[in-house]
Parts: structure tokens; C-alpha cells; sequence
């Protein structure tokens, strides 16, 4: 299942997602069990263009769409932000 940003967009950003939801990657997460939500997507025109969704277990999908509509994975984790505490 995908989350799909709410609200207002840019027509620019509205036809980069209804780009993505026609893919077979979209595909693919609207049939997953797990929620997925995006954390990145474009808001300009062109190739290359890229989508970052996370689920919530903190696994990241990127997918990057050339300008044939041809798109390449990266998947991992979405890094985490550590505090280190120095005593001086």
C-alpha cells in the first residue's frame, strides 16, 4: 500500500506522481502488506526523475525514472541520526 502525498502540489509535482503511479514499481508497493510513504519526489521537469519511499520499518526505496521512462531501484535504510555526548 502506498500513502500518496495530500495537499496542494505543483502541476510539475502532480505529473511526476501520476508518472510513478502508472509504473510497475507502484505497482509492486500498492501490493506490498506493509505502508509505504514517500519522503522524496520531484518538483521539476526532466529526467532524471526520483521518488523515495519508506515503509515502517525504515526501509528506503529509491527509484530513479530516465527519460524513456526506464527506472533503476536503490534499496537500504534510511540513515540514522546519532547525538554523541563529549564531556570536555
Amino acid at each position: 500500500m502506498i500513502r500518496w502525498p495530500e495537499g496542494r502540489l505543483t502541476p510539475v509535482a502532480e505529473a511526476n506522481l501520476a508518472m510513478f503511479r502508472k509504473s510497475a514499481a507502484a505497482l509492486e508497493l500498492e501490493e506490498a502488506r506493509e505502508a509505504w510513504h514517500f519522503v522524496q519526489w520531484s518538483w521539476t521537469e526532466g529526467a532524471p526523475t526520483r521518488f523515495a519511499l519508506q515503509n515502517e520499518g525504515e526501509d528506503v526505496r529509491t527509484y530513479t525514472f530516465d527519460a524513456d521512462g526506464q527506472f533503476t531501484t536503490t534499496a537500504g535504510t534510511r540513515p540514522r541520526r546519532t547525538t554523541e555526548s563529549r564531556a570536555g
